[in-house]
């Protein structure tokens, strides 16, 4: 069994092993005869390791990044109390990843 997470690391992201917990996962698989839950909570999901390489990556796709970018300008907007903030506010951060 394969799972695939889609997923775009922060500009601001120091080089380096790196893990995700999964403790707010839940999955199912199934079999023809079965189906057999895993919960993230009970620490039956191992956490996902990966590195982090320096630099600027040459396997971007653009339309996950235009998706990033709009989730971090509303999560910016939620997350202050100084008001509005737009792209281009964020923009010397934004475009070390592009």
């Amino acid at each position: 069994m394969t799972w695939e997470l889609k997923a775009v690391v922060s500009p601001l992201a120091k080089p380096g092993p790196k893990s995700i917990p999964l403790n707010t996962v839940s999955l199912q698989v199934c079999d023809a005869m079965n189906c057999y839950p895993a919960y993230g909570r009970r620490s039956q999901l191992p956490e996902v390791e990966f590195r982090v390489e320096p630099g600027r990556s040459d396997r971007m796709n653009e339309a996950d990044l235009e998706q990033v970018r709009a989730v971090f300008v509303r999560a910016v907007n939620t997350l202050t109390k100084v008001g509005p903030v737009n792209e281009a506010d964020l923009a010397p951060q934004l475009q070390r990843a592009s």
